[in-house]
């Protein structure tokens, strides 16, 4: 190359860029970049930023830390996000995964788009499978329909060509398929080509009986049970009001148990003007005329309590307790008791470890993996793994879609949809500890825990909602959120080897350390604090032990009932001490027993006692 010394740009290389300003490119004003020959070009940089006056034109945009995108797809920030499918695109957030083209994440956490041409507005735990589908937000909603659209949470798409949502607010009219807004007194009905607002004839309809659920929620068959009981025809000119009239202040929970004899009193007794201008007295008007036979109105003391449980209704329960109940509420309470449901507790287990022993200075190398489930607790926020109680990684985890948890009462649980949540598989080398002072192991303890959120209470028998308090893992209440929830641990106990061997010639410490430390001895990866038997199986040499020097002294040795003793020089020497050395590297300057025979014999399995 050409030097650049004592020559004017535009003389040298034509196409070498440089800034207006030679003399200062500090602070954070931007300096226009020009070519060789002084022409501004629509880039401009400081030491803090870049402007670009231009169109942009790139094959994809990653920006944010982590992030990843495919062809002719971009990420626009956040973290650790992936924009793989082509012409797709994440505005941000973090964990979010985009794999189908023609599709977006506009932020969030850990989202999942699976299928074409679909969309997640934000929020966490998000999934769509299912093709031209959208979820607005919130969290833990799953679609695989096509066409279907998610507001709300916890919400799982079950038909395609569907708007799901938890509950929905009109503020204006509601249109039917033709447009109509309806009218007072109409209502929404399924017909042939879909909903449409409906005239009543009320004069057309007969019905037997009052259904209270149906009582609030008004449809044409209220209407029926109305005119068939009530004597509607007294008061022809019913109404949107006269419907709020009878739900709001004639207080039907009073008279439940409607029978046919309650149309007669109605009809003939109450006098429906009276029903008409109801008054703070018109409800006991109505208790006295309907008679006491419907209406628990004891001349007891009210104060009177119940000796014992009965039923459905508790000791304790008194008199006044139970007055103005129906004889409908007080007999559902007796032979219906309240039966509350029984929950299923989160999970949390660690894979890739194992309770095992291991020798000590010798290196492990677990690659570790969590998994949990929430069960009818909340999602979990955080999973972590320990290592003696310290965490040595931890993340968010990622969600995923498991077995759903079985309703009870055929009412809906609400913690489903289930998830379950896993971390990144975390892998290290780890070298096994020496014991304490004074022990004969070490333990390496591999733990996982986590945090999850708090679940929902679930309906009772009754469809209630559990009314207990909320408990950390208890099968029998709601589940309260719970931090540092701990996996089952796994331990590599760290011991030392002991070694056994024979010679030709009377061993002695220096002659056994040798051997051990130059491999030729038999190394056996177990802990001697009992009894040690050696399968010797050899005839005419001499035999020998080492053990490490914190297990117990050995003071017996036994081939048979009849072949035995005790270990005092006369066969097997006592403990010697000898520094020995690992054949492997591990360790060195360790301080082991060790024990010999003094003559050669025949022998094929020995055990070294304690007593």
């Amino acid at each position: 190359m050409s030097s650049l010394n004592n020559n004017f740009i535009n003389n040298t290389f034509k196409s070498l860029l440089k800034l207006i300003n030679n003399d200062s490119f500090t602070g954070n004003t931007t300096q226009t970049i020009s070519d060789g020959y002084g022409n501004s070009l629509p880039l401009s940089i400081s030491p803090t930023s870049v402007d670009i006056n231009a169109n942009l034109t790139a094959n994809k945009i990653v920006i944010g830390s982590g992030n990843t995108s495919g062809d002719n797809s971009s990420v626009l920030g956040g973290l650790n996000n992936n924009s793989s499918g082509s012409f797709s695109i994440i505005g941000g957030g973090e964990n979010n995964t985009n794999t189908r083209e023609y599709s977006s994440i506009l932020g969030g956490e850990n989202n999942r788009i699976k299928d074409s041409y679909s969309s997640i507005g934000g929020g966490e735990n998000n999934t769509i499978s299912g093709t031209l589908s959208s979820i607005v937000g919130g969290e833990n909603n799953y679609t695989d329909k096509s066409n279907s659209f998610i507001i709300g949470s916890n919400i799982t798409a079950t038909t395609n060509n569907t708007t799901f949502v938890n509950n929905l607010s009109i503020d204006g009219v509601l249109y039917d398929i033709t447009s109509n807004s309806g009218n007072t007194g109409q209502i929404l009905s399924v017909g042939i080509n879909g909903v449409l607002w409906t005239t009543v004839d009320v004069s057309a309809l007969t019905g037997d009986s009052i259904n209270k659920q149906t009582f609030y929620q008004y449809t044409s068959d209220t209407q029926t049970k109305l005119n068939s009981k009530l004597n509607i025809s007294d008061f022809s000119s019913y109404s949107a009001n006269t419907n709020t009239l009878i739900g709001t202040k004639l207080n039907i929970s009073d008279f439940s148990s409607y029978s046919a004899n309650t149309n007669t009193l109605i009809g003939t007794k109450l006098n429906i003007s009276d029903f008409n201008s109801y008054s703070s007295n018109t409800l006991n008007y109505i208790n006295n005329t309907l008679s006491a036979s419907t209406i628990y109105n004891s001349v007891l003391t009210p104060s009177l309590s119940m000796p014992s449980s009965v039923g459905g209704i508790s000791a304790g329960t008194t008199v006044s307790q139970l007055t103005g109940l129906t004889f409908s509420k007080i007999f559902d309470d007796l032979f219906f008791p309240t039966t509350y449901p029984t929950y299923t507790i989160p999970t949390i287990t660690i894979g890739g470890v194992a309770n095992t022993t291991s020798e000590v200075g010798s290196t492990i190398t677990p690659s570790i993996a969590v998994s949990a489930v929430k069960n009818d607790a909340g999602v979990y926020s955080l999973l972590r793994i320990l290592r003696n109680g310290s965490s040595i990684y931890s993340s968010s985890p990622t969600p995923s879609w498991v077995t759903a948890i079985p309703n009870q009462f055929g009412y809906v649980n609400p913690n489903n949809p289930n998830s379950g949540f896993t971390i990144s598989t975390y892998s290290e080398s780890y070298v096994i500890p020496a014991p304490s002072v004074g022990g004969t192991s070490s333990s390496t303890i591999y733990k996982s825990d986590g945090d999850y959120n708090i679940g929902l209470a679930k309906p009772t028998n009754k469809n209630t909602t559990d009314n207990r308090s909320f408990a950390v893992r208890s099968t029998s209440a709601p589940q309260s959120a719970s931090n540092n929830f701990e996996s089952s641990p796994y331990t590599y106990t760290g011991i030392y080897p002991y070694f056994y061997g024979t010679s030709a010639t009377l061993p002695t410490s220096a002659t056994i350390a040798h051997a051990i430390s130059g491999g030729t001895a038999t190394k056996v990866l177990s802990s001697a604090s009992g009894t040690i038997s050696i399968p010797y199986n050899t005839s005419g040499n001499y035999i020998w032990v080492a053990y490490f020097n914190n297990y117990t002294t050995k003071t017996k040795w036994y081939i048979s009932d009849l072949n035995s003793g005790s270990i005092n020089n006369s066969f097997i020497t006592t403990a010697a001490s000898q520094i020995i050395k690992s054949p492997d590297g591990y360790w060195d300057g360790i301080t082991y027993k060790l024990h010999w025979s003094v003559n050669a014999t025949v022998v094929n399995t020995l055990e070294y006692r304690n007593s």
